[in-house]
């Protein structure tokens, strides 16, 4: 099971160092390297996605290395798209097709995970994935 926050600051990281030696004056992620999340169930995989659009923020922070405010970022773009892992466990959650228990063990910030769904489940929020999974 990969760490997504720190393998994705890793894999960033290490870019980074690669364009720098090739002097690359723009870097890209492809496909393959974009780290992915996957939680076993018993009927299978269960894939948490985290989606980063680059914006002016996102390319500063990557620029000057300040990766571990990416997730903040990533938060703040909500509103252009954006989300965390921790969001889509949450919205996993909703549609009942993985555990509290997995969601917390492979969430960035449990706490979080958990606090949300409970108030998702407080005011009956359907999540995004609703309609979409069916049991």
């Amino acid at each position: 099971m990969v760490e997504v926050g720190r393998a994705t600051e890793q894999k960033i990281g290490s870019i980074l160092d690669a364009a720098e030696q090739q002097d690359a004056s723009d870097v890209f992620l492809q496909e393959n390297e974009v780290p992915r999340l996957k939680i076993n169930e018993p009927t299978g995989l269960v894939l948490a996605t985290e989606l980063m659009i680059g914006n002016l923020g996102i390319e500063a922070c990557i620029r000057e290395r300040r990766l571990s405010q990416i997730p903040g970022l990533i938060q703040i773009g909500a509103a252009d798209g954006m989300h965390t892992v921790d969001d889509s466990l949450i919205e996993l959650l909703l549609a009942e097709r993985i555990s509290l228990m997995d969601a917390m063990a492979h969430a960035r910030d449990p706490n979080f995970v958990k606090e949300e769904f409970q108030k998702a489940l407080k005011t009956q929020r359907k999540g995004w994935f609703a309609g979409i999974f069916r049991k």
